[in-house]
């Protein structure tokens, strides 16, 4: 419809060279304008399925619930969802609760503490803690804010639901875990960057190596992966979405990848204040890295 009404609005009609069509784009402009005074809402609309639909679409299971679902930021666009059209008001404690238990899990999995060390730090018992990782057991509120800003998981502005933001450190303790908590923090492959860093002098870490990513427009996390582990081995093939390999980076900045994530394993709370620290050290270095690979 924007596109439409650019070309009238600017009469780019004018400047096609068949007569004939000007003429009869001339008698088309001239007819009287009527407005309507009904607008149909997708949010109401019924749908069926069809030869509109694309080829990935036409898969979806038949005679199950859909709506339409407007777009927060883009004014008139609306996604064909499955599933009961959810109504914010109608969110219950414990919904929120088993979202948030859900994302919690994915990334305590990967935590370079403790289950026990995250638990003593927020203030609960351990046995609390995996409660309600499972979904056992809710929490109180406080102590589920808490558990949510040390892991760096926030409401969704999208949709009802927990979205994970970083930035953080984590260990690949097993590939599904590792895949899992790598979609959450990438935004589901939504890259800037994604790449295993190594100095441009010197040895890397006999240890241990670092892949550095972010998602557009948040700052960058580190997924900490063990020499000759299996979980390792699989770094270069399907394991991480949009991965781009390794990138030698100065031997400085290499070190103070090593640094970083060594002190945030030390206690939970440092994690995200130390790698937001070093997100605002290098975000435009590892941003300008990702610039120049899809380039």
């Amino acid at each position: 419809m924007n596109i439409h009404n650019g070309h009238v609005n600017g009469r780019r009609w004018e400047w096609i060279g068949n007569n004939a069509v000007k003429e009869q784009a001339s008698k088309w402009m001239a007819l009287p304008f009527k407005t309507r005074n009904t607008v149909l809402s997708p949010s109401k609309l019924d749908w069926v399925s069809g030869s509109w639909l694309s080829s990935w679409e036409t898969t979806v299971p038949q005679n199950q619930k859909m709506h339409f679902w407007r777009h927060e930021t883009k004014p008139g666009c609306y996604w064909l969802l499955s599933g009961e059209d959810e109504n914010i008001d109608d969110i219950t404690d414990e919904d929120w609760d088993r979202r948030c238990a859900l994302k919690a899990k994915i990334l305590v999995d990967c935590w370079p503490n403790k289950p026990g060390d995250i638990a003593k730090a927020i203030g609960i018992t351990v046995k609390q803690l995996l409660w309600f990782l499972n979904g056992q057991m809710a929490l109180p509120e406080t102590e589920r804010e808490d558990l949510s800003k040390l892991l760096g998981i926030e409401a969704s502005a999208r949709f009802v639901d927990y979205d994970a933001i970083g930035p953080c450190v984590l260990i690949a303790e097993g590939p599904k875990k590792c895949s899992i908590a790598y979609e959450e923090l990438s935004n589901g492959g939504d890259l800037e960057y994604s790449v295993e860093v190594l100095p441009e002098k010197g040895t890397p870490d006999p240890s241990w190596r670092y892949v550095v990513f972010s998602a557009y427009g948040r700052l960058p996390n580190i997924f900490m992966f063990q020499r000759g582990s299996k979980t390792t081995d699989q770094l270069g093939g399907k394991l991480l979405m949009n991965y781009q390999g390794e990138r030698k980076v100065p031997a400085s900045i290499y070190r103070d990848v090593v640094s970083t994530c060594a002190q945030c394993s030390t206690h939970p709370l440092l994690n995200r204040k130390l790698m937001t620290e070093f997100g605002e050290r290098y975000k435009h270095f590892f941003q300008e890295m990702g610039t120049k690979f899809y380039t």
